[in-house]
């Protein structure tokens, strides 16, 4: 009977060291230090540690800009069923779905780096972005906290995602726009650095789909002598009821629902916080109609005649969200211009963060509660 004891206990242990099929880990990182996990049914988020021989090991604690944090998701899915035509399905998009999530909730750059274990398989993750320097003085790295919505960088703050993770959405158009959008914000944090105009364009599409649908009054944000315009077209002209609806369809354009979603998102409270260092680089209540047009501009330019920013719009030491003088271009002022009146890249994040964060809590996200002013805040967003 022993040896027949034996002979079950190392069958039982050869089935639980292969990987599970049911059981799904993938592994991010983030140039942040976070402490803390989330658990929720047939789902975790925790931390990976670094082996006691890496003598690389105390880089993690220090503001460094090739510290990183390493963390696991694991979640359960249904058995699969082999059988012939069956796909053996890839959860890796998961894996970028919750760092999209992450990086709207924290306002932080996460990668994903694949699979450890999928699908009853041992993988082997791609970590070639981590060799990638991240300073930490720029808001979306390190480990200050961000001006709006300072979420505590704390695994557990998932929890306020719940409605995200662990339900289906009610509004299903609503969380369609909100999904992709966070995929395209999530992607800007990644190529800020390597390639500021390219996240430059990825934060205008997360813009552009949220627009889509964010209510759209044609009529607001228009000065009262365009309004009184409008209205004398149509009860002194005839047929002025015809051209005043063909003016007011233009009016939907793309551009006019991106700057009034920009518009609707942000409060006054918003203009009294910044992640600039000084005052005039932070971005002004008055400006914010026309600095929303002009990033728009700057997107426009690009795909239709080839025009590059990337050089004036990338972080600086500053952390300044807009131009603090105006650009020289003496071949091209139309242009100079533009770029006089857009936002920084670390200007439009902000403003992409704020929007994407209104969207979610439609959607039912617990927003990190929201500080009136950088007084306010125990630990702002500030340059190293």
């Amino acid at each position: 009977m022993e040896l027949e004891n034996l002979v079950i206990v190392a069958e039982c242990t050869a089935m639980t060291i292969r990987p599970i099929d049911t059981v799904q880990k993938l592994l991010l990182s983030a140039p942040t230090t976070f402490v803390g996990e989330y658990e929720a049914q047939d789902f975790r988020l925790s931390h990976a540690w670094p082996g006691y021989a890496n003598g690389n090991t105390h880089g993690r604690f220090v503001d460094s800009p090739l510290s990183r944090d390493f963390i696991v998701l694991a979640f359960k899915t249904q058995p699969l069923t082999p059988a012939a035509g069956v796909v053996i399905p890839n959860y890796e998009p998961t894996g970028e779905y919750v760092a999209a999530l992450m990086a709207v909730l924290f306002g932080k750059r996460f990668d994903t780096h694949g699979a450890l274990e999928m699908t009853g398989h041992f993988y082997v993750p791609d970590l070639s972005s981590t060799s990638e320097p991240c300073e930490p003085h720029i808001p979306f790295h390190g480990k200050r906290l961000r001006a709006d919505f300072p979420a505590e960088l704390n695994l557990s703050e998932l929890r306020r995602l719940a409605p995200l993770l662990e339900t289906e959405p009610k509004e299903a158009s609503l969380f369609n726009a909100f999904h992709t959008a966070s995929l395209f914000y999530a992607r800007a944090l990644r190529s800020a650095v390597s390639n500021p105009e390219v996240a430059y364009l990825h934060l205008i599409t997360a813009g552009e789909r949220l627009s889509e649908v964010v209510p759209f009054d044609r009529m607001a944000n228009l000065d009262a002598a365009t309004r009184n315009a409008f209205h004398r077209i149509e009860e002194e002209m005839q047929g002025g009821d015809k051209i005043a609806s063909l003016f007011r369809g233009r009016l939907l354009q793309l551009k006019r629902r991106y700057c009034n979603m920009i518009c609707q998102s942000v409060d006054d409270n918003f203009f009294a916080r910044s992640e600039a260092d000084d005052v005039w680089g932070a971005i002004k209540k008055e400006n914010v109609v026309k600095l929303a047009g002009a990033a728009y501009d700057l997107r426009s330019r690009y795909v239709h005649a080839g025009s590059s920013f990337g050089s004036w719009i990338k972080p600086r030491r500053g952390n300044e969200e807009k131009q603090t003088g105006k650009p020289y271009l003496p071949n091209d002022r139309s242009m100079a211009t533009i770029l006089h009146h857009a936002p920084t890249l670390v200007g439009l994040e902000r403003l992409t963060r704020v929007a994407l964060l209104k969207t979610a809590e439609k959607l039912g996200v617990e927003l990190p509660p929201q500080s009136s002013s950088d007084t306010d805040q125990v630990e702002p967003s500030r340059s190293c």
